[in-house]
């Protein structure tokens, strides 16, 4: 009898083992397809959008939120929210709000089941109706905290539990990177769009300033030449324009999203010209 009872506790030992390692290998598989999509894009929007709905979908939230911060420290820099389409939303700005100023204030994730606990009198009931569980965590990079990303799970449903909260926790840190890949991306793409903007109004035909009869013949030959891949030979005295010429040709015409190369003639040695 006690031998039956041994064998009978060994089994079922095995199949938990076993169930925990079945949930283990489909929390690996979650978080594989999590990271697949969100480095998939190099948009700040895009990023926070995948992070969102990936994060809600593997721990089965109804609603999703990222809060980030402003680099300064002056305020909220960017909030995304997910919810279920055609109804209310319950993590609301207030909610998503107290969430994140939590987690900001504790720099800790939060994990609750009654947020009339945790919040008291900071929220009051009607701005967490229906809300059964809220989890917050940190999103942080080298001890910077640059936002905070919340979800929440309806009354009704099985709470938020540790085995979400664990699945985040390895998924933030990397979020945090790509997030900030991101916001750099797109900041340096704007400051090049800038530059190329201010280049080509600098070296714009409009600029060139001239009213005699040789200018306008050179205005008109430069209407010509500018939408097209012609090569051109501008020749002229020293001083009187031609690299100005050359350039207005270049940033005006298709190839304006390429370099324009100067080079010095002079600077080269005639043996290497003949060669």
């Amino acid at each position: 009898m006690a031998q039956n009872q041994s064998i009978t506790e060994e089994i079922t030992g095995l199949r938990e083992e076993n169930r925990r390692l079945r949930e283990r290998l489909e929390d690996f598989q979650h978080l594989q397809r999590v990271l697949e999509t969100v480095i998939s894009t190099l948009q700040v929007d895009e990023v926070l959008r995948n992070i969102v709905e990936e994060t809600s979908r593997i721990c089965q939230a109804d609603e999703g939120a990222i809060i980030l911060f402003d680099p300064s420290g002056e305020g909220e820099a960017k909030t995304l929210i997910r919810q279920e389409v055609g109804t209310r939303t319950r993590l609301n700005h207030h909610l998503n709000s107290l969430l994140a100023g939590w987690v900001m204030h504790h720099r800790q994730p939060l994990l609750t089941a009654d947020l009339a606990k945790t919040f008291g009198d900071h929220l009051p009931s009607r701005r967490y109706e229906g809300v059964g569980s809220a989890l917050g965590v940190p999103l942080m990079i080298r001890g910077e905290l640059i936002g905070c990303l919340n979800l929440i799970r309806y009354i009704g449903k099985s709470p938020l539990g540790e085995r979400e909260r664990q699945l985040i926790l390895l998924l933030t840190p990397t979020f945090a990177q790509f997030i900030r890949h991101a916001r750099l991306h797109d900041e340096l793409f704007a400051e090049t769009h800038r530059l190329r903007h201010e280049v080509q109004e600098k070296y714009a035909v409009h600029g060139i300033i001239g009213r005699s009869a040789a200018m306008q013949e050179v205005f008109a030959l430069l209407e010509r030449v500018i939408p097209t891949q012609a090569r051109v030979l501008i020749q002229g005295e020293s001083g009187t324009g031609k690299e100005l010429i050359a350039r207005v040709i270049h940033y005006s015409g298709p190839r304006k999203k390429g370099p324009f190369v100067a080079v010095d003639c002079g600077a080269i040695p005639a043996n290497l010209l003949e060669a």
